[in-house]
């Protein structure tokens, strides 16, 4: 798969930091090169317009899934990410085998810093999800694209520029208030917020193992790789655990849907992609936690006052901003 697909597919990664990704198709305008996509902008781009901003919401939706349906299952978070990354693991190696590909010792070992580091995320983020309040998790999670705003002089030796400073300032304003607002509601735990940071550090990381051995094992290889190592890493600790339970039936099915939700929503948002225009795609992305929030306060019945609001409403548009700002921040 091209650079310029895994370019893609990172920006979408950048804009949220829930779940582990599978590549969807590569989009037309990208595949076929700068005179089709001209002639197909002309075309096509304009029917297919509402259809495309529809996928992406749709793609929103579906990655609101597993935190919802995660905080709801009276499971321990190891049971859940154990179970889930193991029917994550079957579901990756099935499309790696029908696309012709398969696992080699070589692939792992390049996959191996990734797996560990996706195997931190996962068990992170479902413990902030039990521990704190769904907005919390979600948005604090969300938050990689500021993170890598300052790590880019490092990383791809970019001056930070003033504003994104500014943006990137307004973020932390709009988190403290959301982490001040949620402190008076029930569910909300400051050791489930230190999940949730600590959940953005190791997704920022398996982000960076991602990009570091691109062009080296395909785009899928990798996230069959990651999700295997992760979930080998995961298994005694969970068997380990005291509160490790087999799920129900209908508890299993619900961690089926988790298992496969983050493919489905990749596979939606790069066909939007198709149709709208990147940063769309991004900043629509970027609505997840507003998305899961919303879900949690109607299906969970989780709290939601008004300073969360305007300060969940500044980290979007903040993060919005550095996202369209800064190109290499997403791939």
């Amino acid at each position: 798969m091209s650079d310029r697909t895994d370019d893609l597919q990172d920006l979408v990664e950048h804009a949220v930091a829930v779940g582990d990704a599978l590549p969807g198709d590569l989009p037309a305008q990208l595949e076929e090169g700068p005179e089709a996509a001209e002639l197909q902008s002309a075309t096509s781009f304009e029917p297919k317009l509402g259809l495309g901003f529809l996928a992406a919401l749709a793609a929103v939706v579906v990655w609101s899934c597993p935190a919802l349906i995660g905080k709801s299952l009276p499971l321990s978070s190891l049971t859940v990410v154990l179970f889930r990354g193991w029917i994550g693991v079957a579901f990756a190696l099935t499309v790696l085998k029908l696309r012709g590909g398969r696992l080699s010792i070589k692939g792992l070992r390049l996959c191996l810093i990734g797996g560990a580091a996706l195997g931190f995320d996962l068990a992170l983020f479902f413990a902030a999800i039990k521990s704190t309040t769904v907005a919390n998790a979600t948005l604090i999670s969300s938050m990689t694209p500021l993170l890598l705003l300052f790590l880019a002089p490092l990383l791809f030796g970019e001056k930070l520029r003033w504003p994104d400073v500014v943006a990137a300032l307004a973020a932390m304003v709009g988190a403290g208030l959301v982490t001040t607002a949620s402190a008076s509601l029930d569910g909300w735990s400051l050791r489930g917020d230190l999940y949730a940071v600590l959940c953005l550090v190791a997704w920022t990381a398996y982000l960076s193992a991602s990009k570091a051995v691109r062009g080296k094992i395909s785009a899928i290889e990798f996230s069959a790789g990651v999700a295997l190592i992760a979930s080998t890493l995961i298994t005694p600790v969970a068997l380990l655990h005291a509160d490790l339970s087999w799920p129900e039936p209908r508890q299993f099915l619900l961690l089926t849907i988790m298992g496969i939700t983050g493919w489905l929503g990749h596979v939606l948002m790069n066909w939007a992609l198709k149709n709208i225009p990147i940063w769309a795609g991004g900043t629509s992305a970027m609505a997840v936690p507003v998305v899961a929030t919303i879900l949690a306060a109607i299906f969970l019945g989780e709290q939601l006052v008004l300073l969360q609001g305007v300060g969940m409403a500044i980290v979007m548009i903040a993060l919005t901003v550095v996202g369209v700002r800064s190109p290499k921040l997403a791939g």
